[in-house]
């Protein structure tokens, strides 16, 4: 027994003093992963980069795992990639790897941000059979992207703040992809106008709409084709350049008919979209305005940011009063349908919906909030008395904060459920 576990003990040791030594990355894989470390954070000398980092309230660069592939099981592989650098300078150059990430071929997870990587990367990207959630800052002008792209058999979610290629068949033939989202459009981006095949995974959407995809498209925003065969999309962002290079949009924007499932949408015009590293000033007088889309009565929760909408005059208010009961809907910017409205209300809601309106100059009493349950103002900085007809009898939370108002509370305040949320400064 004594000298079984001696044997024992000798085994551990030998175990662990070669694994001390010979627990590495593949050579191609190491050798490339100091090159980047090197590249971005300075020349310090790294023998090993795993789990490396740069500053210690940051995630490591590079975490790695046994691979199975190695016959002695003491070769290290890449599991997942985070290169987070901040800059506030808008004017700053952007850092570019040369190196095609698809030499990491079992990484699992990808997130780099304020780094440029080379657009191989994401041609060669089916490349990483493991990959399963992606998020890229920026790619390389050159070589351009494929339009035929074909995704990793894993991936789940995939994310660009800057994008240059075509938004084409091979993004929505996964079958594995739940979440897409670009950001801000690069040089070549465009959105397909083929039809594509029906689409039971895709579930949530974020897409830029420029003036020159949409026209080049020939379409009113984005192809019906698009949205209609995403059969289980439940959340839709676009981000809308309505002042895009000078372009201008030939079609006003509209939506292809919603399938059922489709409940969130967030409309993001220029002015409300923050281009890291970009110091563009929107002029307010060549911004584009379209009339508020007809909005699928299925909706949910809608969003409304910046300045592209404006009011119909052939209709005079804003009516949402088709949607369903419980709307929740933000407002935030000076948005125009709103703030430009001269008669009473500018805006008709469903029964108790909810309402939460951020950085606007917006007068409350132009708005119908008898059908109101919840109303939440933060930076109002138009001057105004409190607002007085709203049906406190069915109100569960009034948030009123950094705004503008003036005056006594209303008395009917004081029939406010005490079980409502109640925060007036």
């Amino acid at each position: 027994m004594k000298l079984f576990k001696i044997i024992f003990l000798l085994i551990s040791i030998i175990y662990l003093i070669e694994n001390s030594y010979a627990n590495t990355l593949f050579k191609d894989q190491n050798n490339a992963a100091i090159e980047i470390i090197k590249h971005i954070y300075g020349g310090e000398d790294i023998i090993n980069p795993c789990n490396y980092k740069p500053d210690p309230d940051t995630p490591p660069i590079f975490v790695c795992r046994a691979s199975i592939e190695s016959e002695s099981l003491s070769e290290l592989t890449v599991k997942s990639i985070s290169i987070i650098v901040f800059n506030e300078n808008p004017n700053s150059q952007i850092i570019e790897i040369s190196n095609d990430l698809t030499i990491f071929k079992d990484v699992q997870s990808i997130d780099i941000q304020g780094v440029s990587i080379p657009s191989e990367t994401i041609n060669n990207l089916y490349k990483l059979e493991s990959l399963k959630d992606a998020v890229f800052f920026k790619h390389s002008d050159f070589p351009l992207i494929d339009d035929d792209l074909i995704l990793p058999k894993k991936i789940e979610s995939l994310g660009f703040t800057f994008f240059g290629g075509l938004v084409g068949r091979g993004f929505f033939e996964s079958p594995t992809l739940r979440v897409l989202e670009i950001v801000i459009p690069s040089d070549g981006y465009r959105i397909t106008t083929d039809e594509i095949p029906f689409n039971d995974q895709l579930q949530s959407l974020k897409l830029p709409l420029t003036a020159s995809s949409s026209n080049q498209a020939g379409v009113t925003g984005i192809h019906e084709n698009l949205i209609s065969n995403l059969r289980e999309l439940i959340q839709l962002k676009l981000m809308i350049f309505n002042h895009f290079d000078g372009k201008r949009f030939e079609n006003p924007i509209s939506f292809p008919k919603y399938n059922s499932k489709l409940i969130s949408l967030e409309l993001y015009f220029q002015d409300s979209v923050a281009i890291p590293f970009q110091d563009k000033i929107v002029n307010s007088n060549d911004i584009q305005f379209f009339n508020l889309p007809s909005i699928n009565k299925d909706i949910k929760y809608l969003t409304i940011s910046g300045n592209g909408l404006y009011l119909d005059k052939t209709i005079g208010f804003t009516d949402l009063s088709n949607a369903n009961d419980g709307l929740e809907i933000a407002i935030e910017g000076n948005c125009k349908f709103i703030t430009d409205c001269i008669g009473r209300p500018c805006i008709k809601f469903p029964l108790q919906t909810k309402l939460s309106l951020f950085d606007t100059e917006v007068d409350l009493q132009k708005i119908d909030l008898s059908n109101i349950s919840s109303l939440s103002v933060l930076g109002n900085a138009q001057p105004q008395p409190y607002p007085s007809d709203i049906n406190v009898k069915s109100l569960e939370k009034i948030e009123i904060r950094d705004s503008s108002f003036y005056g006594n509370i209303p008395k009917s305040y004081q029939k406010i459920d005490r079980n409502a949320l109640v925060y007036i400064e």
